[in-house]
């Protein structure tokens, strides 16, 4: 049985959208029991009323950490104060009213005994469209809606992820020192590797703004080639050549050169050297 659910919410200077996503979240169908903002803005300014909660806990550590370093922080703490799952955010999401109600409800047809995450399924906030990304396979045989109610899979994002923090009492944080981007699929892999099932519910919805990684692999219609920022994309590469040859997968490793390929076409003409001095270094590192 799910119980003693908390959430995650990492921000960096969008409060309007952070203050959106804690709303969502308050108003969920079901109570969460702890809701934690990691700022990573230098300087952190949340004063909005709706922080003024007992079950809402802001964390700064005056810097940004990053992706990686706001989720160990939060899910160190969120271990403390007696949390057994973790529904993670970017500030960028809002999930809808029953979404927590439906992955807790839907959890009752999974009969693994090692649930690694449930995931929500993302909708674009631009356009509307089923978000494919969020429920992936290395190889995709079927869409997103001719899938079973909730189903297991290979990858989803950290938006919308009810994870399972039982799993880092036992295991480190292999995605640490990582900083942002494919954060979300070094958990699913480490969770995989050691027994944990990923799965994705297709009831349980959040929308959420496409970017990054996702504008690469999953929503090319909505490409903005100024949207991925130098040091991100550096994050990007890095990360991906890590994560992707660590796994000494054949099929991964097709999927390593499908990301590449389709991440060096959503940069713009100034960020190629970027792109590709990040390259050299990441495989020379491994």
């Amino acid at each position: 049985m799910i119980k003693n659910i908390c959430a995650l919410v990492v921000c960096y200077k969008d409060y309007e959208a952070t203050n959106k996503c804690v709303n969502s979240l308050i108003n969920q169908t079901i109570a969460l029991q702890k809701i934690y903002v990691v700022d990573n803005t230098e300087t952190p300014d949340i004063t909005n009323d709706i922080y003024h909660n007992e079950n809402i806990t802001v964390l700064s550590q005056g810097e940004n950490i990053g992706i990686s370093g706001a989720y160990v922080l939060a899910f160190k703490l969120a271990i403390e104060e007696g949390m057994d799952w973790c529904w993670t955010f970017d500030q960028d999401s809002k999930a809808k009213p029953s979404a927590l109600e439906e992955l807790v409800y839907n959890s009752k047809y999974i009969k693994e005994k090692k649930i690694g995450i449930i995931a929500s399924t993302g909708i674009s906030s631009k356009n509307g469209s089923l978000f494919k990304g969020n429920n992936a396979n290395w190889i995709q045989f079927k869409k997103p809606n001719v899938r079973q109610l909730i189903y297991k899979c290979d990858l989803v994002i950290s938006a919308g992820s009810l994870t399972n923090l039982e799993y880092f009492k036992n295991h480190d944080y292999s995605f640490k020192n990582m900083f942002i981007d494919w954060v979300d699929f070094e958990i699913c892999m480490d969770m995989k590797k050691n027994g944990y099932g990923i799965y994705s519910c297709q009831t349980s919805f959040f929308e959420h703004y496409i970017g990054g990684s996702e504008v690469a692999e999953y929503a090319e219609s909505e490409i903005d080639e100024a949207r991925i920022s130098n040091i991100r994309l550096t994050h990007l590469v890095e990360n991906s050549i890590k994560v992707i040859l660590n796994s000494k997968s054949f099929i991964k490793y097709l999927y390593l050169v499908y990301h590449i390929y389709k991440l060096h076409k959503a940069t713009n003409k100034t960020q190629k050297a970027i792109f590709l001095g990040s390259l050299k270094k990441a495989l020379k590192n491994e």
